[in-house]
């Protein structure tokens, strides 16, 4: 991020020595929104009438350099880097039209739709406004810059979304209007486009009112086709939803909680952000809380003769739907991989709940998941809260949001710190007693670690008197 000050140095330092080459340049899109917000920018986008050969002057005087890139459909743009400081970037693209009105006229929406000229290497002291975007910006509203802008790029339909959630802007009924028109022409849009802007909506602090903002207006159909199985999905009598409303409300839920983890966590709260944050998991968490349930429609089943209806092992038929929607999407590989266990283990953290279940239990579970374990947990909570048929008890739906929560903090209190100890025995001790390499040996260890779990064992002499007693070394 580039604080609105920053800006003004860097374009001294990069273009006062190029302003007479280069008398036309203009500082445009969100950079000039962002000045206006006093908020820090992402990128300073220029443009001019020779973004090549400016590009390559600033590369050439700064030892920078140049990446070619399509940042807008119709133009390549050239990112100019700071070899020595690769945060410290400029967007260079070539101005469109006769003059910059006729650049600024089309472009996505009227808040992106203003420039200041730079002279003399410093950003003037006027902002050039042909659609009133300085207004719009006061409105907080987001309107598109013409009435064909969402035509000329669909994805403009999911960008229109992502500045409304990141700068909780309203959008204008025209441009709500041509977004749902324009809806199923998203599935023309590369995924590499599309993707980045939904875990931008999704990384906003109230991406599940958007999230439903998408679905009224059939953005989410076009994106995700999975959904159409889920709208009419009637449940059982422990939901008061179908099971796409059910998603919904849990997305909701796993957003409230995020939001106010301390009144949850208490003093867990900085290991909680600190598992959340990087690679996109909190949004991610959001997500597979809106699709927890796909796997359900297709395990649907009901007993003719009880109408009783179930969804057997539709975790794992959910887990199994997820690497076409991840392809589909040109997701990582860590994304993929994190959003399937979310989904494959978020009922068997109700499994765990009850005081009964031994700790080996537990600590086995958290010895699988490690730190996924945490939004795991989250996600069964937010499912919990979900559950208001007339089949589930509000008594039993708190006792387990609180046995819930306090799995996380025995996960941070002691159960990390223990499964993160070195083994008691290894398998070089078991071979050094005459066992050999294989499966008997690796019941022995873990044998070993279940005792060591349940408190059994805590030394290297109790591992070695039990293992004694569970194979002793042949002759």
């Amino acid at each position: 991020m580039i604080i609105p000050h920053q800006i003004e140095k860097i374009l001294d330092d990069w273009l006062s020595p190029l302003q007479e080459e280069f008398p036309s340049i203009y500082l445009v899109g969100g950079a000039v929104r962002d000045q206006l917000l006093m908020q820090p920018s992402k990128d300073i986008d220029l443009v001019c009438r020779n973004a090549a050969q400016l590009a390559g002057r600033l590369a050439a005087r700064r030892d920078a350099t140049v990446v070619v890139f399509n940042k807008k459909m119709d133009s390549p743009c050239y990112r100019v880097v700071d070899k020595k400081n690769p945060c410290i970037f400029v967007d260079v693209a070539l101005l469109r039209g006769d003059h910059i009105i006729d650049d600024l006229k089309g472009r996505d929406f009227t808040i992106n739709a203003m420039a200041i000229p730079i002279e003399s290497g410093k950003i003037g002291d006027h902002i050039i406004d042909p659609l009133n975007g300085e207004n719009d910006l006061k409105q907080g509203l987001v309107k598109m810059a013409a009435p064909g802008a969402i035509t000329e790029d669909p994805l403009r339909v999911l960008r229109a979304v992502r500045f409304a959630a990141e700068l909780n802007f309203k959008i204008d009924p025209p441009t709500l209007g041509a977004m749902k028109d324009r809806a199923p022409l998203l599935d023309r849009v590369p995924a590499e486009r599309i993707w980045p802007e939904l875990l931008a909506i999704l990384n906003t602090k109230k991406s599940s009112f958007f999230i439903r903002l998408m679905d009224h207006l059939t953005i989410l159909e076009a994106l995700f086709p999975e959904i159409n199985g889920m709208k009419g999905c009637v449940q059982n009598d422990f939901h008061h939803l179908t099971v796409w409303e059910h998603s919904l409300a849990v997305m909701s839920h796993c957003e409230q909680i995020l939001e106010h983890l301390e009144d949850h966590f208490d003093r867990h709260v900085g290991n909680i952000e600190k598992n959340l944050a990087g690679h996109n998991r909190q949004a991610l968490l959001k997500l597979s809380a809106l699709f927890h349930d796909v796997g359900k429609p297709p395990s649907r089943q009901q007993d003719d003769h009880t109408g009783k209806t179930t969804f057997y092992n539709h975790d794992q038929a959910g887990r199994r739907m997820v690497p076409a929607l991840a392809r589909r999407l040109k997701m990582s590989n860590r994304e993929q991989a994190f959003i399937e266990i979310l989904i494959a283990e978020h009922l068997h953290v109700s499994n765990l709940l009850p005081p009964e279940v031994k700790a080996s239990t537990r600590m086995q579970w958290f010895r699988r998941h490690e730190d996924d374990a945490i939004p795991i947990i989250i996600l069964a909570m937010a499912d919990i809260r979900g559950k208001l048929g007339p089949l589930s008890d509000k008594n039993v739906r708190n006792q387990n949001l609180q046995r819930a929560g306090e799995l996380i903090h025995s996960y941070y209190g002691q159960i990390r710190q223990h499964i993160k100890q070195a083994d008691l025995i290894k398998g070089k001790d078991l071979m050094a007693l005459g066992m050999a390499p294989g499966a008997a040996m690796g019941y022995v260890l873990g044998q070993v670690r279940q005792a060591r779990d349940d408190g059994l064992v805590s030394s290297r002499e109790d591992a070695l008197d039990l293992i004694k007693k569970l194979a002793p070394p042949s002759d």
